[in-house]
């Protein structure tokens, strides 16, 4: 548990400094389009890891992982390197990998909120599948929100098809996740393991 630990805060604070780096280089290359997205991911990842600390809320380091470097696309690779600009395809190939790591990211945190650990697949299936479409439909409202309170010339929704595609790329990434979840006993398992270790039992 001690080089869990160890490798859970190596990870976080890699992923703040690289934050950190990259708002930086916004700054001196005056690219302040992305200065907010970079600076809400720090501000986000922050409140997260003291909910954490505070809950005692426990992940796999793969999922860890996987959440962090979909920030680090948003924000670092979208921003910095502009491949939100340059790369046509990139904001669809990165709503696929954040969907499917936010929503089985999201999912342990909801089971360990609730006290509640599901052992049934067809229910790990279908939750996770249903939560990769509801945030993906909370992302693309929060973007409709900053469109219009910033009034940037780049807008982060450029017309209803680029939307469509980002809630498409959304229903692959849950797919991919409900599958990967289901089938993977690393996953699917990791919560059920860690109740029992505490002497607890897990639910149907």
């Amino acid at each position: 548990m001690a080089i869990i630990s160890t490798y859970k805060n190596v990870i976080n604070y890699l992923f703040l400094a690289i934050e950190l780096a990259g708002l930086m280089a916004l700054f001196v290359t005056h690219n302040h389009l992305f200065i907010g997205m970079i600076i809400g991911n720090f501000i986000f990842w922050v409140i997260y890891l003291i909910l954490e600390a505070k809950w005692n809320w426990c992940l796999p380091l793969y999922i860890r992982i996987m959440v962090i470097l979909s920030i680090i696309g948003n924000g670092i690779l979208g921003g910095v390197f502009k491949l939100y600009l340059n790369m046509a395809i990139f904001d669809q190939l990165l709503h696929v990998f954040a969907s499917y790591s936010v929503a089985i990211w999201v999912y342990y945190l909801v089971q360990q909120f609730a006290g509640v650990v599901l052992a049934k697949r067809r229910l790990h299936f279908v939750i996770i599948f249903c939560l990769a479409l509801a945030l993906g439909a909370v992302y693309e409202i929060m973007e409709f929100g900053v469109d219009h309170m910033i009034q940037s010339k780049h807008k982060n929704q450029a017309s209803l098809y680029d939307t469509d595609l980002d809630l498409i790329s959304d229903l692959i990434g849950g797919l991919i996740a409900s599958f990967h979840f289901v089938l993977s006993s690393k996953l699917n398992q990791f919560l059920i393991s860690l109740k029992r270790f505490k002497g607890d039992s897990p639910e149907e």
